[in-house]
């Protein structure tokens, strides 16, 4: 396909994308900058396109300056430095969690390399999503997903899949799709299993103990007083502290269990082939670990502790049964004073 027609099949694309986007060349200099990027920054695609020199990185940063899109294209250390949160999600895409001063945002920026037909680099490109809302950042993840996966489609019954160079670009939309399904399963703050990541990693363990006749158990566990981290030290420290017991959870478990990032301040852990007498010392351990654990704000040690529900998945079905068991279980653990393990019964957690 000609190179000048693809170029327009990508504007288009990327015209109609729900994320703030642009696309620079090998010089640096604006290409693509859609209507989404203009709303955010309140620069007008036709102030921007053709301008060079990090003209791009005042209107997030509100100066001139490498950011993630220059990234890609030449890797610099030191100014990585800039973004406490940045994740290398392969050779030529890259991540980052970062305030924008410019425009007051908590976003979430990706930025990949673009190749020709020849495998040539002729650019790079860059999204980015305002996830001062979480919950609204992961359906517009889904969407995104969605519409990148309808656009392969189109393109599939558009080309001729035998052509080479439609192989090529099928095989880098794949990856793409890859990395967005692990987004969209992934909570951004821990890096651990979201509710999504862990419903679908639950129905399969539950068909698995179903045709095996094998039980499993579920640990859920919650954050003492968290509520209280957020009123007295502000969301900051509480961020901190959801990431720093997720942490703790991944140096205490095997690498068969799974840990998701339940909702608020609450973790499930999925501990595949075991009872509840093998889930009930797993789940002393970790809360015995976080209990333990030292953790700082502001130069000042935050005791951090957790209470902990464990019940087994017993019989045919799906987990949720299970999950409501060890959620009883924990409401006694807090009601019995908190910082402790508590095994579901079928009389009552105890």
């Amino acid at each position: 396909m000609d190179e000048a027609v693809i170029q327009t099949r990508l504007a288009e694309v990327i015209a109609f994308l729900p994320d703030a986007t642009f696309v620079i060349d090998t010089e640096g200099k604006v290409v693509l900058w859609n209507r989404v990027v203009e709303d955010m920054t309140g620069v007008k695609a036709a102030d921007m396109i053709g301008k060079g020199n990090y003209e791009y990185a005042i209107a997030f940063y509100g100066e001139r300056r490498p950011i993630l899109i220059d990234l890609v294209m030449l890797p610099d250390k030191l100014v990585e430095r800039h973004y406490d949160k940045l994740l290398r999600r392969g050779k030529n895409f890259m991540s980052v969690e970062t305030m924008l001063p410019k425009i007051g945002r908590y976003v979430f920026g990706t930025a990949s390399l673009i190749y020709d037909s020849n495998g040539n680099v002729v650019g790079a490109i860059e999204s980015v999503r305002d996830i001062t809302d979480r919950q609204r950042a992961e359906q517009a993840v889904l969407e995104y997903q969605q519409h990148l996966e309808e656009m392969v489609a189109a393109r599939t019954a558009e080309f001729d899949l035998a052509n080479k160079e439609l192989a090529d670009r099928n095989k880098q939309m794949h990856e793409l799709n890859a990395q967005m399904y692990l987004t969209a399963m992934t909570d951004p703050l821990t890096g651990l299993h979201n509710r999504r990541g862990m419903t679908e990693a639950l129905n399969s363990e539950a068909l698995r103990s179903n045709r095996s006749g094998r039980a499993f158990s579920l640990i859920l566990a919650d954050i003492d007083h968290f509520k209280d981290f957020n009123d007295h030290h502000g969301h900051e420290c509480g961020d901190l502290v959801l990431r720093h017991v997720s942490n703790v959870f991944r140096g205490a478990v095997r690498e068969v269990d799974q840990i998701a990032r339940w909702g608020g301040e609450e973790f499930l852990l999925l501990v595949p082939e075991t009872g509840v007498e093998g889930a009930l010392g797993l789940a002393e351990r970790l809360r015995r670990a976080v209990a333990e654990s030292h953790m700082l704000w502001q130069r000042e040690e935050v005791k951090v502790t957790v209470t902990v529900g464990v019940a087994e998945h017993v019989g045919s079905g799906n987990a949720e049964r299970t999950i409501s068991q060890a959620d009883e279980a924990l409401y006694r653990g807090k009601e019995e004073g908190r910082n402790r393990v508590v095994a579901w019964t079928n009389r009552r957690p105890g």
